[in-house]
This record gives structure tokens, C-alpha cells and sequence, in this order.
């Protein structure tokens, strides 16, 4: 009988982070064609998602033989992981988050300003980066472990940024006396919700100008949507 010598680990972020050293170490070795694998993968996985790529068709973007992307990265869900968790790690979460303070570092006559600061960059983001959005997502819904991983960083990294501003607000009677972390959630979801739906689903409707269609939509935050 073949031995499991699969590693156990204690926790998401534990696995998270023995997969992330592992990539590192890929990157710093990475050849020539592996680096065609990757960017092969990027965009057939942003273009027609997990389930819709398959490894010949990676490989015959890359122009090199199917047997080499599995000799590299073992499995078409070792070469999404390597793919998705840079994504997490190194490009999203640390943006939002130097973003965050950048914004946080600013004065604000009114906190809806604040939001659509906020909101605007994002979206600018979103249509930088839309491939690795479009693979962020798919992480999220498919893979637990990375959805773990993502809840803890911005619980540990984002959040306590932005957790005093919004209590600041309150002080001042602009916020809801509600826990700083439901209001966190609300406008991320939000956020979200909305880069989604402008730069993912339907980039080509025809939409009004990004200011105008953050600023309606701060507006119903604030204000619901009852007449």
C-alpha cells in the first residue's frame, strides 16, 4: 500500500502559508517555459474559469508538451493555487491595504467622501488587474482554504486600520452606534458587490460615468432606498 505522506497542518493559514513558501521558491527558479505555463494559465483561468481550462489547452498556449506543466506544478489545482495565492498575498491584500491608509492619511469634510474615494479606487484597480480579479474570485468561492486565509488577513490587516476611523465617525454622531465591524462588512460588500457587477458582469452596459454612478450609490448607503 502506497504511504500518505501528505502533511497535516493546524490551520488554513498554516497550509496557506507552507504552499506560499513553496511558491516562492518556484518564482525564484521559474525557466522560461514555466513562465509561459503561468501566463498561459492566467489567462485561460480568467477567461474561462477553473472548470472551463483544461491542461492541454494550457499547454498548447504555452507551446510546450502537457507533461511538462505536470512535471512543474504536479496538477491543474497546484498551478491555479500557485496562481490564486500571490494573488491574496502579494497584489490584493496588500494594495487595499496601503490604499486604505493612504486614503485614511487625508482629511474628510464629509465620510461619504471618504467612501467614494474609496469606492473609485477600487474600481480603477479592478480594470487594472481584471484577470487576477477574475481568478481572486474563483478562489474565493472554490477554495476554503483560501477563503480562510483571506478572511484572516483582512480581520488581522484591514480592519484595524479602518477601525478607528469609523468609530471617530461615530463619535462625532455621522455613523450608527453599530459594532465597527458590521459597518466594515456593509461597505465592503459593497465595494465588492459593485466592482463585480461594473468591471466583471456587464463592463459593456452602458453605465453612467463611475463618479456619478459611486456617488448615487453612496447616497442610497446612507440613505436607503425608502422615498
Amino acid at each position: 500500500m502506497k504511504k500518505n505522506n501528505s502533511k497535516i497542518y493546524s490551520s488554513p493559514k498554516e497550509k496557506m502559508e507552507s504552499i506560499e513558501q513553496e511558491i516562492d521558491q518556484i518564482f525564484e527558479d521559474m525557466t522560461e517555459k514555466q513562465k509561459n505555463i503561468y501566463d498561459a494559465a492566467v489567462d485561460l483561468f480568467a477567461e474561462f474559469g477553473y472548470a472551463g481550462t483544461s491542461t492541454n489547452q494550457i499547454a498548447r498556449k504555452a507551446g510546450v508538451a502537457e507533461g511538462l506543466i505536470f512535471k512543474h506544478f504536479q496538477s491543474k489545482q497546484k498551478l491555479f493555487n500557485f496562481i490564486a495565492l500571490p494573488v491574496i498575498q502579494k497584489v490584493m491584500l496588500p494594495v487595499l491595504r496601503k490604499k486604505v491608509i493612504t486614503l485614511l492619511d487625508k482629511e474628510y469634510p464629509d465620510f461619504k467622501i471618504f467612501l467614494k474615494a474609496i469606492f473609485l479606487e477600487r474600481v480603477g484597480f479592478a480594470r487594472e488587474h481584471t484577470s487576477m480579479l477574475k481568478i481572486w474570485i474563483q478562489a474565493m468561492l472554490f477554495n476554503s482554504d483560501l477563503r480562510s486565509f483571506a478572511e484572516e488577513k483582512l480581520t488581522s490587516e484591514i480592519f484595524p486600520v479602518v477601525s478607528d476611523f469609523i468609530r471617530q465617525h461615530q463619535d462625532k454622531g455621522i455613523l450608527k452606534k453599530v459594532e465597527p465591524q458590521l459597518i466594515f462588512r456593509s461597505v465592503l460588500s459593497s465595494i465588492l458587490g459593485f466592482v463585480i457587477v461594473r468591471v466583471i458582469l456587464f463592463p459593456d452596459k452602458k453605465w453612467k460615468s463611475d463618479e456619478k454612478e459611486v456617488e448615487d450609490l453612496v447616497q442610497i448607503m446612507f440613505d436607503g432606498i425608502k422615498k
